[in-house]
């Protein structure tokens, strides 16, 4: 499950529809929204299920006012994941999406420093604009800054995004690897396997 750190990284990067794999507990939907999985499933049965996913969201923060967007949309993301309207890790848009973190003892500098050395990133120009060739795809960088690296994606499956994002706090750095715009459940399942494993790699 995505913890608080996480959720503060997807809110900052506008991507409301990208939800932990593994669903929030009763009593944290009830926390948060004063009402748990069950009520909100029934409401949401109650508009149809011919609704696509904006209408859908829509319709649900109409009928629950208070309870916060972000919520509204993983409510929703959710219940479509209950009612088979939408697979695991696939956004409203019908791409897929993934999400691995870590959690380290080091600074975010230092944290920034050993993922540009892993195997997979190193020998690159990390600057705006630099392209490379690298492990069965192209990389794009769109910003590396020292506090963030995005990168546009091209491989045989065509173009996608990742996003690493470095949450400090006390005495520790969570990396947080975002991977949006995959074609298929399949690549989803190939990339969260790559992304594991290169967060293993940062921290040997």
């Amino acid at each position: 499950m995505i913890r608080a750190a996480d959720r503060q990284v997807l809110v900052r990067h506008a991507m409301p529809h990208a939800m932990p794999e593994d669903r929030y507990s009763d009593n944290a939907v009830r926390k948060a929204t004063g009402q748990g999985w069950d009520h909100w499933f029934r409401t949401l049965d109650g508009f149809g299920q011919d609704l696509g996913h904006t209408e859908r969201a829509k319709q649900l923060a109409a009928a629950a006012p208070g309870v916060p967007g972000w919520w509204v949309q993983g409510i929703t993301v959710e219940y479509e994941r209950e009612r088979g309207l939408r697979e695991f890790g696939q956004s409203s848009k019908g791409d897929f999406q993934v999400s691995v973190s870590k959690t380290v003892p080091w600074t975010v500098t230092e944290c920034y420093r050993r993922v540009v050395a892993t195997p997979f990133l190193a020998n690159a120009e990390w600057t705006e604009g630099a392209t490379w060739d690298t492990d069965g795809g192209r990389v794009e960088v769109r910003r590396a800054d020292g506090k963030m690296l995005r990168w546009f994606w091209f491989d045989a499956d065509g173009k996608s995004t990742v996003v690493v994002d470095f949450v400090a706090g006390e005495g520790k750095t969570q990396i947080v690897v975002g991977h949006s715009g995959l074609s298929s459940a399949v690549a989803r399942d190939e990339y969260r396997a790559k992304w594991k494993e290169a967060l293993e790699r940062v921290v040997r």
